[in-house]
């Protein structure tokens, strides 16, 4: 599954970033951190967690807009880390075969606690972006 979590999220870069470089990268720990999360329920059950800094969500959102940084505020960054972790997790959905039923995007403070059955990190402009995968 992290294979096709690395091939989504490099699809879904290329389509919304196509001017901001990205490259795969060791899962670091963030302190700080702007987190969606989508929920899989069904034959196949878990959560996905997509995670960034919130000056990398603020950047993301001011390339995304085609606006000045300052004009992204956080309503416009936690819309648009929705919108990628929606994207994401769709195109998860579709390539089980059990098509599990999936919640809307919502906005989390902290991950699970329990550990990721997968994670995925990506650098961008050095800074990481996560992608995790939680079994339920």
């Amino acid at each position: 599954m992290e294979d096709s979590l690395e091939t989504i999220l490099l699809g879904l870069w290329a389509a919304f970033f196509p001017r901001i470089g990205v490259r795969r990268a060791e899962p670091p720990e963030l302190e700080e951190a702007l987190r969606t999360a989508i929920d899989f329920r069904g034959e196949w059950a878990g959560t996905l967690l997509i995670s960034a800094p919130p000056a990398l969500v603020r950047r993301l959102t001011a390339e995304f807009y085609a606006r000045p940084p300052e004009d992204c505020g956080e309503e416009r960054q936690r819309d648009l880390l929705c919108e990628i972790a929606n994207v994401v997790g769709g195109n998860l959905r579709a390539g089980l075969p059990s098509r599990p039923e999936m919640s809307l995007p919502r906005v989390v403070e902290e991950p699970p606690a329990d550990p990721p059955a997968h994670r995925l990190a990506l650098e961008v402009e050095g800074q990481p972006l996560l992608a995790e995968l939680y079994s339920a």
